[in-house]
C-alpha cells in the first residue's frame, strides 16, 4: 500500500475519533444546559 494511502487512512481515523468525541461533548453540553434551565435561567 502506498505511503500516502496509509497516511490518509490514519487521518480519517483521527477525524472519526474527533467527530465521536464532539458528539459526546455535545450530548453532555445539552444535558448540562437542560439541567441548568430547569433550576434557573442560563446567562452567558
Amino acid at each position: 500500500m502506498p505511503e500516502f494511502q496509509i497516511r490518509a487512512r490514519r487521518v480519517l481515523m483521527c477525524f472519526d475519533k474527533i467527530r465521536s468525541l464532539a458528539k459526546m461533548f455535545e450530548a453532555d453540553l445539552t444535558r448540562f444546559l437542560n439541567k441548568n434551565r430547569e433550576t434557573e435561567e442560563v446567562t452567558f
